[in-house]
């Protein structure tokens, strides 16, 4: 049974979900009535993307998974390529992914940014993260986020 402040945040994460899917959807309307498919053809697919990203993260390890998606939903600029889940993290651990995926999202959406991530979940959660120009020391991150283990990996597409 979901307690209060459980349904409070799922609650909260939908309506921001919801508005960034709108978003995208006026932006697809806009760039149809200017005449630019092709622009509202990328808007789809990166929507799309994000989307089965959601899915990803739902399907794996049980709760945490989904407990994980509630948050993810709300992270547009964040896409999860593929995710291995074999043990369920601390509740620490878990608290620090989820303050990870809400403080980059800030990030990437303030630069106008998107991220893609692979992630393996055990007693750690390891990150690998597409190359890309973010201007942050991943060791900094590690600081920060306890039990976070960050990598980069040249091509969004390898797992």
């Amino acid at each position: 049974m979901l307690d209060a402040d459980s349904t409070t945040n799922e609650a909260t994460s939908f309506r921001r979900h919801r508005h960034d899917v709108l978003n995208e959807l006026q932006l697809v309307r806009g760039y149809l009535q200017m005449n630019q498919p092709e622009k509202a053809v990328r808007v789809v697919d990166r929507t799309a993307e994000w989307l089965q990203s959601l899915t990803r993260w739902q399907v794996s390890l049980d709760g945490v998974g989904e407990e994980l998606m509630w948050v993810a939903c709300m992270c547009p600029n964040v896409v999860l390529n593929a995710i291995k889940a074999t043990e369920v993290p601390s509740p620490q651990i878990l608290h620090s992914m989820k303050r990870w995926l809400s403080d980059v999202q800030v990030f990437l959406a303030e630069h106008g940014l998107r991220l893609h991530i692979s992630v393996r979940v055990d007693t750690h959660i390891y990150i690998r993260i597409a190359e890309n120009d973010l201007p942050v020391s991943y060791a900094d991150w590690e600081n920060d986020y306890l039990g976070l283990q960050f990598t980069a990996f040249k091509d969004a597409c390898d797992g």
